[in-house]
């Protein structure tokens, strides 16, 4: 006698909304990240409509009657319209702060860490941060205040710019690049400034252009998020820390799952552990250097690292002994000439494994390797991961 239960793969598919904006590299991340979560498990009827950063809550949102809500929420509205409908809701919020609904947020301390690093190891010791006005954004406050402290662990300050809210929208950018410039045109020289994000970096190359500043010689800037189109249409290409915040849509599907089946919340506000590196352009592409003969070895192997490179051929180039070479480049930069050609050697794998197909053998021809396998141990002994891990990580 057949049974009248339903079977598994009958029952009705969970219908999920997601009101989650796109007009930016954070938003279509995640949007895959909830994607890459539904086709690994059950599959959901998932309900998107494109719509803008702050826009009114949907119309159609009252008279849904689905199971459960992923979304990025920039306003109370919004959150009273998501918390009417008595449905499981995840929240990515806007603010740090979010808006009382069960929420998960990216940690901003590995990021900053990230950054100020990248900075620091091309030798710059004044620093500048470039945010958005004071009120408008508590995750990037956050950013700011991580960036001092990083900053003070190393007995140095930040300027930051003291932007008013008046002077972001895109009708008073004019005035807007002219208050950056004067800003940027007071700093110490040369000085890297950490930008919120990559639109803000974006809006700090054009001031340093409108100021007649060279970048990156003069000012060094770094954006956050990595919108590979953004950054390469930047003059200066800008570099730019890229977090993969698929790892938030993910883990958002994952606790929305737990809820639509009875499960608690999150509690508080939980950390995602999003992978990140980053991605240097021409924008952070130099090394403030006082020592012209540290300054030439530098730029020799940042020139020819791409390829079979050791001390002995850097030697050729700069007109000074083994001993002293090291000892100044070690005093300027806290690093070897081999360390150092170690280093640029080791981007450029990053580089080609997350760009092309090309398998680590032959990487590994191309800087003059002819054991791939000692290659591969050596990666992972400086990244913690195999080749074929980082690339699956970061693949491009």
């Amino acid at each position: 006698m057949a049974s009248s239960t339903p079977s598994k793969t009958n029952r009705r598919p969970l219908q999920v909304a997601v009101l989650v904006e796109t007009s930016y590299v954070f938003g279509r991340r995640v949007l895959a990240g909830i994607v890459k979560y539904q086709r690994q498990h059950a599959p959901w009827a998932m309900l998107f409509r494109p719509h803008a950063r702050g826009d009114a809550p949907p119309s159609w949102l009252k008279r849904w009657r689905g199971d459960g809500i992923i979304a990025r929420c920039y306003d109370q509205r919004m959150a009273d319209a998501l918390r009417a409908t008595g449905l499981p809701v995840v929240d990515l919020p806007y603010n740090r702060e979010g808006h009382g609904l069960p929420m998960l947020l990216i940690d901003n301390r590995p990021i900053v860490a990230a950054a100020f690093s990248h900075l620091w190891e091309r030798s710059f010791r004044s620093f500048a941060y470039c945010g958005l006005p004071t009120g408008g954004n508590s995750t990037m406050e956050d950013r700011c205040r991580l960036f001092v402290v990083e900053a003070a662990k190393r007995d140095c300050a930040v300027d930051v710019f003291a932007a008013s809210a008046r002077h972001t929208t895109a009708g008073t950018w004019g005035f807007d690049k002219e208050q950056l410039a004067r800003w940027l045109r007071r700093l110490p020289k040369p000085v890297a400034v950490m930008a919120c994000h990559d639109p803000r970096g974006q809006q700090v190359l054009e001031a340093c252009q409108h100021a007649g500043l060279s970048v990156p010689e003069e000012v060094a800037v770094l954006g956050v998020d990595n919108d590979e189109l953004m950054c390469d249409l930047c003059h200066p290409p800008l570099s730019s820390v890229e977090v993969d915040q698929r790892a938030a849509g993910y883990r958002a599907a994952e606790c929305l799952e737990r809820m639509m089946a009875g499960g608690k919340p999150p509690r508080g506000a939980p950390y995602v552990d999003a992978p990140l590196r980053i991605v240097s352009r021409q924008s952070t592409d130099v090394l403030a250097i006082d020592d012209p003969e540290v300054a030439a070895a530098l730029r020799i192997i940042r020139e020819q690292a791409r390829g079979p490179m050791s001390v002995s051929d850097l030697l050729k180039a700069v007109p000074v002994s083994r001993s002293m070479l090291e000892r100044r480049m070690k005093q300027a930069i806290g690093r070897t000439p081999k360390a150092e050609i170690l280093r640029s050697q080791l981007d450029w794998i990053k580089e080609l494994l997350t760009t092309t197909d090309l398998p680590l053998a032959d990487i590994g021809q191309r800087l003059g390797s002819a054991h791939h396998q000692h290659l591969a141990t050596l990666f992972k002994s400086k990244t913690g991961m195999t080749p074929g891990e980082y690339r699956k990580r970061y693949r491009r």
